[in-house]
């Protein structure tokens, strides 16, 4: 977890006293763990006690994490490919390990209250899996990572209505729908060789 830094310690301590274990010689097992840990972060980061308009089953100490409240049906026969919270409350900062979850196909975190930057740990969901990523409407600010250039299988990106500022990263492998309207991007110049539309930027 070196490079997620700092750690959450309510994650880390909720982690501890965990019961719920993988099966025994599951090659997934340290994969499992990260989850787990990525997952409560998340929920402790945006205020999931509280502010959640659903939480059933979040960080249960039995229970395995495709047992816990997500939009849509989630297969427990191995890591989680789909995590639906969009429209559910959150209110907080993005912890940057749960960008360390590179099963996930779908992540979709949209018309919640998130704040402050996007980790330039999105890149760390790798090339081969991520196809669709769903932060639109929420309060984020700063700049898009560069990183996220390193997501070489997204066919579909929503960033639109936040804060963002800063320029649009080169995207040139993209050959995908990109939103990126209602932000007050400086520049704007890398939009169309990355598919991304553009529509009133606040600048």
């Amino acid at each position: 977890l070196a490079d997620y830094d700092p750690l959450n310690v309510q994650a880390i301590t909720w982690l501890q006293t965990s019961t719920w274990q993988p099966t025994e010689g599951d090659p997934n097992t340290t994969y499992y763990l990260l989850e787990r840990y990525a997952l409560a972060s998340l929920y402790f980061s945006t205020n999931g006690a509280s502010s959640w308009a659903q939480s059933d089953n979040w960080v249960s100490p039995d229970q395995p994490v495709c047992n816990w409240f997500a939009k849509g049906t989630n297969d427990c026969s191995g890591p989680l490919t789909n995590l639906n919270l969009g429209a559910n409350g959150l209110q907080g900062s993005l912890p940057p390990v749960i960008f360390a979850l590179t099963a996930l196909t779908y992540l979709d975190l949209s018309a919640n209250q998130l704040t402050g930057r996007i980790p330039e740990t999105i890149g760390n969901l790798g090339e081969n899996n991520m196809q669709e990523l769903k932060l639109q409407a929420n309060l984020l600010t700063g700049s898009i990572p560069a990183s996220i250039a390193n997501l070489k299988s997204l066919e579909w990106l929503y960033l639109q209505d936040n804060q963002l500022t800063g320029s649009i990263p080169a995207l040139p492998f993209i050959d995908f729908a990109c939103y990126l309207d209602d932000n007050c991007f400086q520049d704007v110049s890398n939009a169309a060789s990355g598919n991304c539309r553009v529509h009133d930027n606040c600048i």
